[in-house]
């Protein structure tokens, strides 16, 4: 039996991920697979590296494993997957980004396995050796889901996925629990926030040098960073740059949280920088709490926004535009409010579990069907 609809035997499907340190392909993974109905899968999550914070939002009903690998093709690691996969006869891998490679072995080994590859990074890979690689373990998937419809077309004309086994699936939300946060940075009504791990694509550099533009006209707006540290060197050089502009007093990084919808509800206007970006679960993030946003013109920041009649777009690596966008929403509160009703309903109505959840279940019935 393959179709849920009947109900005599549930679906059972693994998530697979290098690990659940807070980032938004780790928060997708542990979304989608506490979203999907008990009542028809049998669900389980793992980790390949480790687990990490987000590992607790799991719910208590979905079964665990840590693979614990310690490199690309870990030997000890393959077999313990392998027997797991065999002893709770799991008929679905969904793997998330990397973890591509570590199911296709696994399809290899169990032939009547089905593996689906969710592709999150919002870079197209355009280095030969490397595409090379996707496009050869791509082949022996069974479908592939995308964040973005740049992603989509990219897998079927550079990986040479079939336009049927390829879908667009977006990124959603869910609301969580909140907590009271002491000793908030910043002032009421003059807080902006960005959530992003420190890595070069998100770009902190062009939101440093407009928050020196925006001070100079609002001395007391506070700049809120939340995300982990990835890239040391990266790291170093946003903090001196906020040293080197004077910036210390208004602005505050706070590191990697797990509880980010809590910290949203103190601040005043969403911010993303990035130079390039698939579907930001941040984004979503802002929007659910409330918040009115400026985003970057990458990825599916664009669509999220309604191109720009929910928020405000900017194009990437240009200070002075996003300063302007910041300063627009700090001095015009009826735009802020008008702005943030819009996109609170659009990520209500469009990125929502009722709203993806569906389109990952028809995936999972299409693929166990071939």
């Amino acid at each position: 039996m393959t179709s849920i609809d009947k109900g005599l035997q549930k679906i059972r499907v693994i998530h697979l991920i290098d690990t659940l340190e807070p980032g938004g392909a780790e928060r997708v993974a542990v979304n989608i697979i506490n979203s999907l109905p008990s009542e028809k899968f049998e669900r389980f999550l793992c980790t390949t590296r480790y687990g990490g914070p987000l590992l607790k939002e799991k719910k208590d009903d979905i079964c665990y494993l840590g693979l614990n690998r310690k490199s690309t093709f870990d030997i000890k690691a393959l077999i313990k997957l392998y027997l797991f996969i065999k002893e709770y006869q799991i008929q679905i891998i969904h793997a998330h980004s990397s973890s591509l490679f570590i199911s296709v072995v696994m399809k290899l080994l169990i032939p009547s396995l089905k593996v689906i590859w969710h592709y999150h990074s919002g870079s197209i890979v355009k280095y030969i050796p490397l595409l090379i690689i996707y496009k050869k373990f791509s082949k022996k998937v069974d479908f592939v889901i995308t964040v973005n419809q740049e992603l989509k077309e990219w897998s079927i004309k550079s990986l040479g996925v079939a336009p049927q086994k390829s879908k667009f699936v977006p990124n959603f939300i869910v609301k969580s629990s909140e907590i009271a946060i002491e000793n908030f940075p910043g002032f009421e009504n003059s807080r902006i926030v960005c959530v992003a791990n420190f890595r070069p694509v998100k770009d902190h550099h062009t939101l440093i040098k407009a928050m020196r533009i925006v001070c100079n006209k609002f001395p007391y707006v506070h700049l809120i960073l939340l995300g982990d540290n990835l890239d040391q060197e990266y790291t170093s050089c946003i903090l001196n740059e906020i040293n080197e502009f004077n910036l210390q007093s208004n602005i505050s990084w706070l590191g990697s949280i797990t509880n980010v919808q809590s910290y949203l509800k103190y601040c005043n206007i969403g911010v993303l920088s990035s130079k390039s970006e698939g579907l930001p679960l941040s984004l979503l993030e802002y929007g659910l709490i409330g918040l009115p946003v400026i985003v970057t013109n990458v990825g599916q920041c664009a669509e999220v926004v309604d191109y720009g009649k929910a928020g405000v777009l900017v194009e990437p690596e240009q200070p002075e535009s996003l300063a302007q966008a910041i300063i627009l929403l700090l001095e015009n509160e009826s735009i802020r409010n008008d702005l943030a009703v819009k996109f609170h309903e659009k990520v209500i109505n469009k990125y929502s579990s009722q709203a993806v959840i569906p389109e990952v279940i028809k995936i999972y019935e299409q693929v166990l069907k071939q």
